[in-house]
């Protein structure tokens, strides 16, 4: 047996360990003291257990971290994972790989089975994801896009050498496919949730303020205080309410009204999209 003072200083060290590398991205890093939370009541609930001839209890405490981390990464990981966060260019499975890196002060052991583990969480929840966003999205950004992270990791210089497409244009369709990516899914839990197509949802599937894309509620603001239609808010009105240059509004302005569109498109026609699977 092992008092709740031991156990409070084995979950200390797993936060450092096995909690904080996993979750090191920066949407994820404010559940790191929740995480904690659970290790310790699942640990404890279980103490009775618990053998000290089978590991200590640091091994065991840092087994139930590890899970809890990859349950952590499900639910909360996704839009995360899409961000750029200073990472522009990086592809999903680069990104996990960061976020399951080796601690800077400590040498981790990393669990294969458990990076495993969350690699499958991930696919399991881009999958259906995807085969939306194949529908939504314009088939040739789609298809660049789409190659250009499953076939070359996400690299688009190395993509650029087998197709014939420019890296400037690869790159664009590789963030177009984050954006859809990020809306796709908003829209498709919005729907899950009965909520209807109206603009404040809408604007809620957008890309969120901790996440890459978080420019597209700007431009979603300035279209709520517009007096007109959506299609015809100007570029000048835009780049005023937002203090950008004429150049960087007349480019978000369509993306934006586009990602609306198709947020809209998935909770309107979800059951025919998922075809009744998601």
């Amino acid at each position: 047996m092992f008092t709740p003072e031991e156990l409070q200083q084995a979950v200390a060290t797993a936060t450092v360990q096995v909690i904080a590398p996993r979750l090191a991205q920066p949407r994820l890093r404010a559940w790191r003291e929740d995480v904690a939370q659970e290790v310790a009541i699942a640990v404890w609930e279980a103490r009775d257990r618990f053998d000290p001839e089978r590991g200590t209890l640091q091994r065991w405490v840092n087994a139930v971290a590890a899970n809890k981390a990859v349950d952590m990464v499900r639910s909360l990981g996704r839009e995360a994972l899409l961000s750029d966060d200073g990472a522009e260019g990086r592809s999903p499975a680069e990104k996990l790989e960061a976020a399951t890196a080796e601690s800077p002060h400590q040498r981790v052991e990393v669990d294969r089975a458990v990076v495993l583990a969350e690699q499958l969480a991930i696919k399991e929840w881009l999958d259906p994801v995807m085969a939306v966003c194949e529908q939504v999205m314009e088939k040739s950004a789609y298809l660049h896009a789409y190659l250009t992270h499953y076939r070359w990791d996400g690299c688009v210089a190395e993509a650029a050498r087998h197709m014939p497409t420019s890296d400037n244009q690869l790159r664009e369709y590789k963030r177009q496919l984050e954006l859809h990516v990020q809306v796709v899914d908003r829209a498709m839990r919005a729907a899950r949730a009965g909520k209807p197509a109206s603009f404040a949802v809408l604007r809620d599937c957008l890309p969120g303020e901790d996440t890459s894309g978080r420019w597209t509620r700007q431009v979603a603001d300035a279209l709520a205080a517009w007096p007109g239609r959506a299609e015809d808010m100007t570029v000048e009105y835009l780049a005023e309410a937002t203090g950008w240059e004429i150049n960087t509004a007349r480019q978000r302005r369509p993306k934006v009204l586009q990602l609306l569109r198709v947020a809209a498109t998935v909770i309107t026609r979800y059951d025919e999209l998922t075809g009744g699977k998601d």
